[in-house]
């Protein structure tokens, strides 16, 4: 039986929601035991019950994420657990993580996964290459292997069961190299509407927009469309948006149901972070530009025309 334990970290008590993709990819898996490690201060474990987790290791008393700290509180579960396979979701705090776990144990490592499975020889991950343009296999040969996840690449689980959880709580301090990293100020992105990575509808903007005045374009569609606006980095790179609002490589990872790629080329790494989107629309005035190849539809026109009558159109549709 091969054992796995998803890493979840928690916020104001609150587990992350990528916790529920790494167990859905683990409930893909026959014949496995599923524990869970939840890091962080005051969690609530009643979110965990009735997604077939058979423990949960709590280690509690950490209200600030600290490197070291996360780190040690980690590897603090994962000592008691003896895993065969760590899922830990492939956001900010799971690259960051995911490597020094990997080095400081001896195990595995493989990053921005987006497929897993078990076979008679072993693991076999799938990951991106080229860019997005190709996938690779990888097989993992017995050692135990931590694996980050891409974000939304696989679902959430959904309950199935009622069935107790066993919780073993601890109660974990910072000491020694912990407290090399301080937290001094903490500033809360005041941006509206609805987190790129939860977004269903996402217009995104690049350097053919132009200007900052001209994402005013783009946020009224989102707006009519119940969306989220996203950009590019060679946007961000300009100063027009936040960089909160960046896509790809560097940026969020995100898989909305409907992409519109307005003045994007459709760089590489750029399309590494929308390869999982259902639906893309690109609009540019390059017939030429490479994110053609991905669209699904394509307008070769300059979007200060489009926008305008598209806008309006589903504003009458939708009302």
């Amino acid at each position: 039986m091969t054992h796995i334990v998803t890493v979840g970290f928690a916020s104001d008590g609150k587990l992350n929601k990528s916790l529920f993709e790494l167990i859905g990819a683990a409930k893909s898996f026959e014949n496995t035991e599923l524990s869970v490690v939840a890091v962080g201060s005051t969690i609530d474990t009643n979110e965990l019950v009735g997604y077939g987790v058979k423990k949960v290791y709590v280690v509690d008393g950490l209200s600030e994420y600290q490197p070291e700290s996360y780190l040690n509180a980690v590897l603090k579960g994962l000592d008691a657990l003896k895993a065969d396979i760590i899922l830990l979701s492939g956001d900010s705090i799971g690259r960051e993580l995911g490597p020094r776990l990997a080095i400081r144990k001896g195990f595995s490592l493989f990053s921005d996964v987006i497929k897993l499975k078990e076979t008679n020889q072993g693991l076999v991950v799938t990951k991106p290459v080229y860019g997005g343009k190709a996938e690779a296999e990888f097989l993992n040969k017995g050692e135990t292997a931590v694996v980050l996840l891409r974000p939304k690449a696989h679902d959430k689980a959904l309950k199935s069961d009622d069935v107790a959880v066993e919780i073993e709580k601890v109660t974990f301090e910072a000491s020694g190299f912990d407290g090399l990293v301080r937290i001094i100020e903490k500033l809360k992105d005041e941006g509206e509407g609805v987190k790129l990575e939860d977004a269903k509808i996402i217009v995104a903007g690049g350097r053919g927009v132009g200007s900052k005045e001209n994402f005013s374009y783009l946020e009224e569609l989102a707006l009519v469309l119940g969306g989220s606006v996203g950009a590019s980095r060679a946007a961000v790179d300009a100063g027009w948006v936040s960089t909160t609002l960046q896509i790809g490589q560097t940026g969020s990872i995100v898989a909305p149901d409907l992409y519109i790629a307005v003045g994007i080329s459709g760089a590489t790494q750029h399309m590494a972070g929308v390869s999982a989107a259902k639906h893309i629309v690109a609009i540019n005035t390059d017939a030429e530009a490479p994110i053609f190849s991905f669209a699904e539809y394509g307008i070769v026109d300059d979007y200060n025309v489009i926008l305008p009558v598209l806008t309006e159109k589903l504003r009458e549709i939708l009302s």
